[in-house]
């Protein structure tokens, strides 16, 4: 699985390069306001793909179940229904998308010099959307079959293509259109190489109207609509802040925000990394009625992963905006950097959650209570976010994100702990405290070297932050892991481990 885990992160670790490259390049090319109107046609689109309506993690596990017990037909079945289902559901998001566009200057305060832009682009960007939603299914049968080295391999060169394409032919005159083609034409050719693949690899999966069934979709479907709420409410935790800034403060706010916002949304598609491949091996575990195993990865993995989220976290707090300001430029230091420091109070132990708890209760279809947690929360994050906004600006955005967050991560512990007979309290002490203690060695560190460093590039900023973390490693490894998990960890960073 570690090899599988790597793999997810090389594709998070390659987008956040990119991301690296381009966001400076789209502020200082686009400037502020036209990059800010790019990111709210990002974020609003970003709503389309809550239309799937849950099927696609429903089409993982589904395709897992029914390939272990070698139920070919019925895998078929699931696979030939879901590709009629997102052929329909493409042709409606464009014609939806489209009328949209014609309104979205209503919606928000975007420049009259970039509205016919900010329309066209909305135009290709749901085109973009559409035909991602066809291919949907192909993804899905490699995401089931657990062949992440594949998937993001062909990611990657996706990624790097994106950056040098875009640094060439991005202009400020027609960046909006330019960058929403670049999209588009990217989509379709990742899309093609995982068709390819799967029909030229995976012979046991026959393509015929026969196989469609409406009852396989009803099945389908019932599992699919808490996952629908999960991920409108996620959407709406964390990808709508820039549609309130767009709003309630201003279209140059949401590139601020987006600086802090996006370090801690790829920090979490590493735990999202772990997601991918936990979950098919859970529902695999549940077929076979392994329940005591899905109990023992939760607590294990929980305390692992809560090892190394705390050192990430401390990096933020303390060398955040020595990051965004060598990154950026100097001016965006506070904002921003104020900004992630909040944020990530709340990210702390959700992030904990979001890598172990969810793909735990999404393989084993146990998603009604922390989804109606979820949404529950998401809308008090966009109450509290609007009316903080109003009055605190960019920093009430970020405060109304940070406190349902932590209600979300205690809801979500209490119900895991008790639906898989965990000790509660075991659980917060060995699985939060202890990693919250080895915060020590970091700090120490920290503090010992900050009086002799000045950080003024990236040279001495990753000398200081790998320090500290190499510290705080050293002092987890001989000091707070027991026998038992020193194996664990040597397992799997061995030749065996990686296979």
């Amino acid at each position: 699985m570690l090899k599988n885990i790597i793999a997810n992160w090389s594709n998070i670790f390659f987008s956040a390069f990119g991301v690296f490259f381009l966001y400076p390049f789209f502020v200082k090319t686009l400037g502020e306001d036209q990059y800010g109107v790019w990111l709210l046609i990002s974020s609003t689109t970003g709503y389309f793909s809550l239309l799937q309506a849950g099927v696609p993690l429903a089409n993982v596990r589904y395709i897992s179940r029914y390939y272990a017990s070698r139920n070919f037909d019925r895998l078929s079945g699931v696979i030939c229904t879901n590709l009629l289902f997102f052929s329909a559901l493409s042709v409606f998001v464009l014609l939806f998308g489209t009328t949209f566009s014609y309104f979205i200057d209503n919606l928000f305060d975007i420049p009259v010099q970039y509205v016919r832009l900010a329309k066209l682009a909305t135009v290709v960007v749901t085109l973009e959307i559409a035909c991602r939603f066809v291919f949907e299914v192909f993804e899905g049968i490699l995401h089931a079959r657990q062949r992440f080295v594949l998937i993001n391999v062909v990611k990657n060169l996706i990624v790097v293509i994106r950056v040098v394409v875009t640094i060439l032919f991005v202009t400020s005159d027609f960046g909006l259109v330019q960058i929403a083609f670049i999209l588009l034409f990217l989509t379709v050719a990742q899309s093609l190489v995982f068709l390819i693949y799967t029909k030229k690899n995976y012979e046991f999966v026959k393509f015929d109207i026969k196989f469609i069934d409406k009852g396989i979709f009803k099945e389908i479907l019932n599992y699919s609509i808490f996952v629908l709420l999960f991920q409108f409410s996620s959407r709406l935790s964390f990808q709508t802040d820039a549609l309130v800034l767009g709003s309630v403060v201003s279209v140059a706010s949401v590139v601020w925000f987006n600086i802090a916002n996006n370090l801690l949304i790829y920090f979490m598609q590493f735990m999202i990394g772990i997601s991918r491949t936990l979950m098919p091996k859970i529902s695999e575990s549940e077929s076979v009625g392994d329940s005591r195993l899905i109990g023992d990865t939760y607590y294990n993995y929980s305390r692992l992963v809560a090892f190394f989220v705390v050192p990430v976290c401390l990096s933020f707090w303390l060398y955040g905006g020595d990051f965004i300001a060598i990154w950026m430029g100097e001016k965006y230091r506070y904002v921003s950097g104020q900004v992630l420091s909040i944020l990530t109070s709340g990210y702390l132990f959700f992030l904990v959650q979001r890598g172990i708890a969810f793909p735990i209760l999404m393989g084993t279809s146990r998603m009604k209570f922390v989804t109606l947690l979820m949404f529950f929360c998401a809308l008090l994050n966009l109450i509290l976010s609007i009316w903080w906004g109003k009055i605190f600006g960019i920093n009430g955005v970020a405060w109304g994100t940070t406190i349902p967050n932590i209600i979300v991560t205690i809801g979500i512990i209490i119900y895991m702990t008790k639906s898989f007979s965990i000790n509660i309290y075991k659980y917060i002490y060995f699985s939060m405290l202890v990693p919250v203690f080895s915060s020590i060695s970091y700090l120490v560190i920290y503090l010992s070297i900050n009086k002799y460093i000045n950080i003024i590039g990236f040279g001495s900023l990753s000398f200081c932050v790998t320090c500290c973390c190499i510290g705080h490693a050293l002092f987890t490894y001989y000091f707070l892991f027991n026998s038992s998990e020193k194996m664990k960890i040597c397992s799997l960073i061995s030749s065996k481990g990686l296979k």
